[in-house]
């Protein structure tokens, strides 16, 4: 949900949505930066997936049966993760990529956090996969 796929970044989403997410841009790259202090350009990609090559996700099915990546379009993010839910869905046939228009980062976690009656669009969407996944349980 809302993966931190972009640990700094002044272009796209991360500017044009710097007023709308919960979290602005200012504070993703304070924090990017300080979880980037000492680590090489080749550990990068373990740290900011979307800096990996698609290579990485060739075999992804062989880990995990099913992917759910969720975002929200207003998030700063935005653009970084559609990319890599792209990359990921390419890769993995049991991938789903679900978005929630205007939606803010980790926007379905208000959803429970403020006991909202009326949900978002993700929030049922994210149920009814953990639902599904543990059917076959």
């Amino acid at each position: 949900m809302s993966p931190w796929v972009l640990l700094t970044g002044t272009d796209g989403s991360m500017t044009s949505n710097d007023d709308n997410d919960v979290i602005g841009s200012k504070a993703f790259n304070t924090l990017g930066r300080k979880v980037l202090e000492g680590v090489s350009e080749s550990q990068l990609p373990y740290l900011e997936p979307i800096s990996a090559p698609e290579s990485w996700f060739e075999a992804i099915d062989t880990v995990a049966e099913r992917v759910l990546i969720t975002a929200g379009t207003a998030e700063c993010m935005w653009d970084a993760t559609e990319k890599l839910a792209i990359k990921i869905c390419n890769a993995h046939k049991g991938a789903t990529f679900r978005i929630q228009e205007n939606g803010v980062h980790n926007d379905p976690y208000f959803d429970f956090l403020t006991k909202e009656k009326k949900l978002g669009k993700l929030t049922p969407q994210i149920l009814e996969w953990l639902a599904v996944g543990f059917k076959g349980v």
